[in-house]
C-alpha cells in the first residue's frame, strides 16, 4: 500500500543533502562534460560507499539538488541520456541503502528560479514541462522512497509572481502525474517563495491541485539569523556572529554573539509552518539548514563556537521533528573554515562527528502499525528506546543510558484486540492514553482498558477487535 505525504513525513528525522555536487554548474565558455560534472566544485564522484556511510550515520534521507539545464539541448531542452543515467546511478545507491531520496531542479543556471515573471512564464513552463517529463518518464518505475521536488528557491517576493509560481508548480504535478507508473500518486514538494518561512505564510495559499490527495509537501530552507549561519566577512550593516543560543553567549567575546534569530524566533517560525500546513496534514520539508565552521577560531572560543554550532543544528532539529517539519542538512563537502562538511567525502569516513550527533540524536515520536510491527523507535538524550517522559514513568532514569527500560510489546490477539504491555520496574503515577490514526495526519481516542496492573507489568487491551483489513497505527500518550 502506497504511503501518504504525513506517513513518509513520519519515517524521516534526519536528512541529508548531497550538496555542491549533482547541481554543479559549469563556468560559462565550458562545455559541460556529464560523465565528470560533479566534480567541478571541488567534491569527488560520489559512491555507494559514501551513501552507505550517510546511512549508518543515522540519517533516513538524501535531497539530491540536481542540475539538468546544462545538460540538454537548447533547441529541443532534451536531456543528455549519459547524465540522466549518472543521476539514476546515484538514486540507485540512496535506493540500495533503504533511504528516502528528494530529487530536485535545483537552482540551474536560474532558467526558472530568476524568471518567475509573466514576461517569460511562457518559455519557463515550457521548459518546466519538457524537464519534468524526462525526468519522470526515466524514474517512474521507482518505488515511492523518491520523492520529486519542483525547484529550489524560486525568487517570488509580491502576489503577482506568486501566481506565476503556483503556474510552475502546477505544471510539475501535471506533467509528472501524466506520466503514469508509480509516478501517478508519487508524493511532490512545492517550494515557497525564495523557500522563506515569512513570505512563504503570507504569500503560498493554495497548493497546487492534485488528482490524488495527501501527496504534495510544501518546501522551506532556514539560514536565520544570517550572521551566525552563513557571513564569511563583517559588513557596515553588521558582523559575523559565532557563537548561538541563550547558554552559548561568549562573556570575552560578546561583540560576536548572535543578537537576534535565536530560540524564541526559531519557535515562533516554526510554528508559522505547523499552523498553516501540518495542522491541515500538508507536511513541510525544511529542505536545507546549515551554520558554517568556523575554524579560524583558537582555544576556548572555538570551543564554544563549535558547541554553539552543535546546539543550533540540534535545536534546528529537535524544533523541526517536534512541529511536523522534516529536516534536510545543508552538506557542501568542505571540510576548512567556512564548511559545512559532515563526511570526508575522498575517503567516506566522519569528519564531524560532534554535529553529526546534534543532527541525529533526537527524541523522535512514537507509535506502532496495528500489523504488531514496531512502526518507530525513540531516538533520545541518553541513546536508549524511551522517551524522557516514557523512562520517568516506568521508573528508568531519562540521563542514564545504562538505566534501560524493557521495550513495551504491542500485538494482536488472537480475536484481534489489540494488546499493550509494558514490562517495569516500579509502579508509577500517571496514566496512560492510546490514540489511533489511519493516516498520521488526524488523531482520535482508543479506548485500552487495564487488563494487568501489577509491580512489573502492565498492560491493557482495546475494548473491541480492530476491523480486519484496515491500516491504524497507534500511540501511547502519558496523562499526569
Amino acid at each position: 500500500m502506497e504511503k501518504v505525504a504525513p506517513q513518509i513525513a513520519g519515517q524521516i528525522q534526519a536528512g541529508w543533502n548531497l550538496g555542491n555536487t549533482m547541481e554543479a554548474t559549469w563556468w560559462e565558455g565550458a562545455t559541460p562534460d556529464p560523465l565528470t560534472g560533479e566534480t567541478i566544485w571541488g567534491n569527488p564522484i560520489v559512491t555507494k560507499e559514501l551513501i552507505q556511510l550517510v546511512k549508518q550515520s543515522g540519517f533516513q534521507a538524501i535531497r539530491i539538488p540536481c542540475s539538468w539545464n546544462q545538460y540538454s539541448d537548447p533547441a529541443t531542452a532534451q536531456i543528455d541520456p549519459v547524465w540522466l543515467a549518472r543521476v539514476e546511478e546515484v538514486v540507485r545507491y540512496c535506493v540500495d541503502a533503504d533511504l528516502y531520496i528528494l530529487l530536485n531542479i535545483h537552482w540551474d543556471g536560474g532558467w526558472l528560479e530568476r524568471n518567475v515573471t509573466p514576461e517569460q512564464e511562457e518559455a519557463v513552463n515550457h521548459k518546466q514541462r519538457a524537464f519534468w517529463q524526462q525526468i519522470a518518464t526515466h524514474f517512474r518505475d521507482f518505488d515511492q522512497r523518491l520523492l520529486f521536488a519542483s525547484a529550489n528557491e524560486p525568487h517570488v517576493e509580491t502576489a503577482q509572481q506568486m501566481d506565476v509560481l503556483d503556474r510552475y508548480h502546477q505544471t510539475f504535478v501535471d506533467t509528472v502525474r501524466a506520466t503514469g507508473g508509480r509516478n501517478a500518486c508519487r508524493t511532490l514538494v512545492v517550494q515557497g517563495p525564495i523557500t522563506d518561512i515569512e513570505r512563504t505564510e503570507q504569500l503560498m495559499d493554495p497548493l497546487p491541485s492534485d488528482t490524488v490527495p495527501n501527496r504534495l509537501m510544501v518546501e522551506v530552507h532556514y539560514y536565520t539569523p544570517y550572521n551566525f549561519a552563513l557571513m564569511t566577512q563583517d559588513e557596515s550593516w553588521g558582523k559575523q556572529s559565532y557563537y548561538w543560543g541563550a547558554n552559548y553567549h561568549s562573556t570575552t567575546d560578546p561583540t560576536r554573539n548572535a543578537t537576534w534569530g535565536e530560540e524564541a524566533l526559531l519557535d515562533d517560525f516554526f510554528g508559522r509552518m505547523k499552523s498553516k500546513f501540518v495542522d491541515h496534514g500538508i507536511p513541510v520539508l525544511l529542505g536545507e539548514f546549515a551554520a558554517i565552521r568556523r575554524s579560524h577560531l583558537t582555544g576556548d572560543d572555538l570551543e564554544l563556537h563549535l558547541a554553539s554550532r552543535a546546539y543550533y543544528h540540534n535545536y534546528v532539529s529537535e524544533k523541526a521533528n517536534e512541529l511536523g517539519l522534516i529536516p534536510f542538512y545543508w552538506d557542501t563537502g568542505t571540510l576548512g573554515n567556512h564548511g559545512s562538511g559532515i563526511f570526508d567525502r575522498s575517503d567516506n569516513t566522519v569528519f564531524d562527528t560532534q554535529l553529526l550527533e546534534a543532527l541525529t540524536e533526537l527524541e523522535t515520536p512514537q507509535y506502532w502499525e496495528t500489523e504488531g510491527k514496531r512502526y518507530a523507535t525513540d531516538i533520545n538524550s541518553d541513546g536508549d528506546w524511551a522517551s524522557d517522559l516514557m523512562e520517568q514513568f516506568l521508573g528508568s532514569d531519562p540521563d542514564d543510558k545504562n538505566s534501560i527500560p524493557d521495550r513495551p510489546r504491542f500485538h494482536l490477539n488472537a480475536s484481534a484486540h489489540a494488546v499493550y504491555t509494558l514490562y517495569r520496574f516500579s509502579k508509577n503515577t500517571g496514566q496512560l492514553k492510546f490514540e489511533y490514526s489511519s493516516d498520521l495526519i488526524n488523531w482520535s481516542d482508543f479506548e485500552m482498558t487495564v487488563s494487568q496492573d501489577s509491580e512489573t507489568v502492565l498492560e491493557h487491551i482495546s475494548a473491541s477487535p480492530l476491523p480486519q483489513g484496515e491500516e491504524r497505527f497507534i500511540r501511547p500518550k502519558l496523562v499526569r
